[in-house]
């Protein structure tokens, strides 16, 4: 339909061109491009943009051509362009549409995210900007050079003969305001009929895009005559008409240098007016409220702007819990909700004054590089500053800066503290990231990522990492080295969307550390290293180097020992499954002696080892914990489990996507399920979810939910969704009638929104 009516569009625009001779051939060969660029596009303010242009551009053109045959010298009869005058007039237009087109085809606003809307916003502005300038240039030059007076030229304001490069007159400048605000008047009608619902619900902004344009416009108008004046020459000649070439030695040079060519100015006014509307949207769009106040409170606080701002997101992992700290495979995708750091950089001193902007709730914070330890951190204080100290102590080690610059930082966040969707890392990433563009320096991002996965060890939380992309999900492996895997989800109709719910239970993972989250460390470090003793590989080199050893360390070990796989099955999902099964079958042997749990004495009896030289091993005097019986078995289960749960989940959307299929939703079903079977596990098997957490999913799947399960640390904090896009309105609706308004009647609306809401896959760490 969308490319019939294109077409249709692009023959109706070649057909009047062939009857007003308003093109030549090449010229038609050029709006035929142009044409089918733009008028396919399913946004119909691109071609109400386009329309304009080229109908009042022909009209004008032709319009007193009696008159301009006169006073110039080029004039062409009939008016007819070239291929070089459409694409100088179409080209940089008809690639916006065309990258919006790959970036949001078929998508309303209500569709988007608040990025995607954001990249939108932009390329219409752009879009809007350049036909603006095309059409202010042509109104104004071709109505102006009908002025009864004769225009000035813009750089002397002397006067010069109609025509003139650079030449202005009031109704030359009339006529450039109105031709963009044409363009923009287009823009409106056609966005506000197409997209009607959007726009009264404030889903699209009411921008007055005539207003806008006719501004742009002759700001373009102006820029082309500026131009005009000074890099394109005007010659007049014998007979007293104006011409851009001399021809005659008794041609004489009224205005300008002998640079550029009427096209090559003309696309460098378009250019400068597509830039400046794309600023003006990033400005209004790009720049939200947070990014605006936190930028103003900075000013206020220490009378000077930052210099950059830091962010890194937000994270929900999809599927994959609590196996990226042994080594083994997640499939993250991050969030908008983020962590912010505005940052103003000084060379007199290495002093950090470190400030929150919710102040009542987060004190604020002044620390000095040391050349000792970089900076101190006392784990017993369990502050929100630690976490910054973190990143800031991992960025100059890795930068291996011994006289740092001074900084002055605040921070906002907007993640939810302990509910699983890493405030603390992301906190501790963006520190990292903003330490290092301090000072001068910022590695690759995988480089990034370990120095921040290893900073927040330094807090007494032993963790692992994730980055993210926008757009994607990602398969990210950690051993034997970072390897990232963008995977697309089936794109399904109706597609699929992810709701993140809070079930408002804080867990403070520094807090409840030695009895939960750490303890599921040593107790996988340990488990570890007693499947290698079983499996023969405990003394390999590859195991005994390895500081410490996981799960997937044994794994990679055993199979370098006595795999039998080809090469060609290296780095495969098959291979993965088959290494996975085995090393499910292997662990019920491994762990049969004490399947109830094993005590101190006990763990340390399998290895050979005394309870003190396993603490040692274990770091037990950095990351301490608190059990009476370690339970192996039911971790190691999880662990291999979970890792084939995330290699199967890959599996599904990669086998999908290699389809042509699109309405087939079952496939979301299957990936439904391993969600689901994800929360069993780790209800049952890694002990780490809470009552809270199973409510809440009992009452997502009733509702519709194809899989719920918990994200992040556990006992307490989020969970993750996954529903059909035609159902995030009466889903998200239902959870708060049967599970917020129950247990925690007194939230607002404001909280309840921040307490559940619908995501796609986000951007990763940036400096803005």
């Amino acid at each position: 339909m969308r490319i019939g009516l294109g077409i249709l569009l692009t023959g109706l625009l070649l057909a009047s061109s062939l009857k007003k001779k308003s093109l030549s051939t090449s010229g038609r060969l050029a709006a035929t491009f142009v044409g089918l660029g733009t008028f396919t596009n399913d946004n119909l303010m691109f071609t109400s943009t386009l329309l304009i242009f080229f109908i009042s551009s022909s009209f004008w053109t032709k319009y007193g051509a009696s008159i301009k045959k006169k006073i110039d010298a080029d004039y062409v009869e009939g008016g007819q362009r070239n291929a070089a005058q459409v694409l100088c007039n179409g080209l940089i237009g008809t690639l916006i549409s065309i990258y919006y087109q790959t970036q949001f085809d078929g998508m309303s606003p209500k569709d988007m995210t608040k990025e995607q809307n954001k990249l939108a916003l932009l390329l219409m502005w752009a879009n809007i900007g350049f036909y603006a300038c095309c059409a202010a240039d042509t109104w104004g030059s071709e109505l102006g050079t009908l002025s009864q007076s004769w225009p000035v030229l813009i750089t002397s304001f002397k006067s010069v003969p109609p025509g003139t490069n650079g030449g202005i007159s009031k109704l030359g400048l009339m006529a450039s305001f109105a031709g963009g605000a044409a363009v923009g008047l287009a823009a409106d009608v056609f966005l506000i009929t197409q997209y009607f619902a959007e726009y009264k619900s404030r889903a699209l902004p009411r921008i007055p895009y005539n207003m806008v344009a006719s501004f742009v416009g002759l700001a373009g108008s102006l820029i082309d005559s500026l131009l005009g004046a000074v890099l394109q020459a005007s010659y007049l000649t014998k007979d007293h008409k104006v011409a851009l070439n001399k021809t005659d030695d008794e041609d004489r040079l009224i205005s300008g240098t002998p640079i550029l060519t009427n096209n090559q100015v003309n696309v460098l006014a378009s250019i400068s007016t597509t830039i400046l509307s794309g600023f003006i949207s990033y400005f209004l769009f790009g720049l939200d409220k947070r990014h605006k106040a936190l930028i103003l409170q900075f000013n206020a606080l220490f009378g000077t702007f930052p210099d950059f701002i830091a962010r890194a997101p937000g994270r929900v992992n999809i599927i994959g819990e609590h196996i990226d700290y042994c080594g083994l495979p997640v499939f993250p995708m991050a969030i908008e909700c983020d962590c912010l750091i505005a940052v103003k950089a000084s060379d007199s001193d290495s002093m950090v004054k470190l400030h929150n902007v919710n102040n009542k709730k987060y004190e604020s914070c002044e620390f000095e590089y040391s050349p000792s330890d970089v900076v101190e951190i006392n784990t017993k204080e369990h502050k929100w500053s630690n976490y910054f100290k973190c990143g800031y102590k991992g960025a100059i080690e890795a930068i291996g800066n011994i006289n740092p610059k001074g900084m002055l930082c605040l921070l906002d966040e907007n993640i939810p503290p302990g509910a699983g969707l890493s405030s603390s890392s992301a906190l501790v990433c963006c520190a990292t990231l903003a330490t290092m563009r301090a000072n001068g320096k910022v590695l690759a991002d995988e480089e990034i990522v370990k120095t921040a996965v290893a900073s927040e060890r330094y807090v007494g939380v032993n963790g692992g990492g994730i980055m993210a992309k926008q757009g994607a999900a990602l398969f990210i492996e950690f051993q034997p080295r970072l390897q990232v895997v963008e995977t697309l989800f089936p794109k399904t109709s109706p597609g699929i969307c992810f709701i993140v719910a809070d079930t408002m239970v804080v867990s403070d993972k520094a807090v409840t550390a030695p009895f939960c989250y750490n303890l599921r460390v040593v107790e996988t470090r340990v488990g570890a290293l007693i499947l290698a003793k079983h499996l023969g590989v405990y003394d390999h080199p590859a195991c005994r180097g390895a500081d410490p050893l996981t799960y997937k360390g044994v794994m990679d070990t055993y199979f370098d020992v006595y795999g039998d796989f080809s090469k060609d099955e290296k780095n495969t999902v098959g291979l993965w499954i088959k290494k996975l099964k085995e090393m499910i079958e292997a662990i019920e042997d491994a762990f049969d002696q004490f399947p109830e749990g094993y005590t101190l004495e006990e763990m340390a009896g399998c290895l050979d080892m005394t309870p003190a030289q396993l603490k040692i091993k274990i770091s037990a005097d950095r990351f301490p914990v608190k059990a009476e019986r370690f339970q192996l078995l039911k971790r190691a289960r999880h662990v291999y489990n979970e890792a084939l749960r995330v290699v199967r989940f890959r599996q599904v959307c990669d086998a999908f996507n290699k389809q042509s299929q699109t309405s087939d939703t079952s496939v979301l079903g299957q990936l439904g399920d391993l969600m689901n079977e994800s929360q069993d596990s780790c209800r049952d098997l890694y002990d780490c979810s809470c009552p809270e957490i199973d409510e809440l999913c009992s009452i997502a799947r009733g509702e519709g939910s194809l899989g719920s399960r918990l994200t992040g640390a556990g006992w307490g904090g989020c969970t993750v969704h996954l529903i059909l896009d035609n159902q995030i309105s009466d889903f998200i609706s239902a959870i708060k009638d049967k599970f917020y308004k129950k247990k925690y009647p007194n939230l607002t609306e404001d909280q309840l929104d921040q307490a559940i809401f619908a995501t796609r896959p986000g951007s990763g760490a940036v400096i803005m």
